[in-house]
């Protein structure tokens, strides 16, 4: 679905921020990116779609390749693009406005723009916010107004780059389970994120540093592997909690999968 071969990038000359790199996004995938800051996580989110074009190298989706305009531009109306802050991503003065201007631009007819707008909010438990202004809504509903108005456009792949990082602990926990939700609709998914937690729920993790794929595989194979602090990264809580039981006591599963100890199951933890 999503290729990338050989590619490098810099925006300084003698300055590479990507090297070389290949991978493979599959139909259906979902992908967590990791890194610390100014790994260049980001850029690689922005040559996927060609908001960035490589300076050695191609990209390809869908057969189609980043660096002709005519594809390009069938690129980006097949693959969303989620900001950090999804105030720049907003144009319009209503929710219901936000959501329909990409279609109107696209030529989607009034009646089909009718189904996609109600199916967009309702997917993102929006809907009773239509006539509100985007600007005055909470930070999750922002992003979910965001989410609606690329949902919308019926993308084949979306990237969420650091969509939850302006959330607080609640709101990413419901960002990521309405990412979920995406998910299971068909949508492939890449979702960049310095929050391991998040991370480790993605089913494949790529672990970018200084500009290169330090790891590519299963999630939970990362943290069992990598010494992942020295990457600036910290364990998932659930790795670190199983770490000090271990450290105390044998653990065991029940049929749920929840983790007991010797501590007993009323103990509180």
């Amino acid at each position: 679905m999503l290729i990338f071969d050989q590619v490098h990038f810099h925006y300084k000359k003698d300055q590479p921020v990507v090297k070389n790199i290949n991978f493979v996004i599959q139909k259906g995938e979902f992908i967590s990116i990791v890194g610390k800051n100014g790994c260049g996580k980001s850029t690689i989110a922005k040559l996927m779609n060609g908001l960035l074009l490589p300076k050695d190298g191609e990209i390809f989706f869908d057969n189609l390749v980043t660096t002709n305009p005519v594809e390009r531009t069938i690129i980006q109306k097949q693959m969303g693009y989620i900001f950090q802050n999804p105030e720049d991503q907003f144009i319009t003065t209503s929710v219901m406005d936000e959501v329909i201007f990409g279609l109107e631009n696209i030529g989607i007819s009034k009646e089909e723009m009718e189904i996609r707008l109600k199916e967009s909010l309702l997917l993102v438990d929006m809907e009773k916010y239509a006539h509100e202004q985007p600007h005055s809504l909470s930070g999750g509903q922002k992003q979910r107004v965001a989410i609606a108005a690329i949902l919308a456009m019926r993308p084949k792949l979306i990237i969420f780059d650091e969509a939850t990082s302006m959330l607080d602990p609640q709101g990413r926990q419901q960002m990521m389970s309405l990412i979920h939700k995406i998910h299971k609709q068909g949508v492939t998914i890449v979702h960049i994120t310095h929050h391991m937690d998040e991370a480790i729920e993605a089913e494949r993790i790529l672990l970018i540093h200084e500009g290169v794929i330090e790891y590519d595989g299963p999630s939970l194979q990362l943290f069992e592997t990598f010494s992942v602090e020295k990457y600036s990264l910290r364990l998932p809580f659930a790795i670190r909690f199983q770490q000090k039981l271990n450290a105390n006591t044998k653990i065991t599963k029940d049929w749920k999968g929840m983790i007991y100890s010797k501590w007993g199951t009323n103990s509180k933890m």
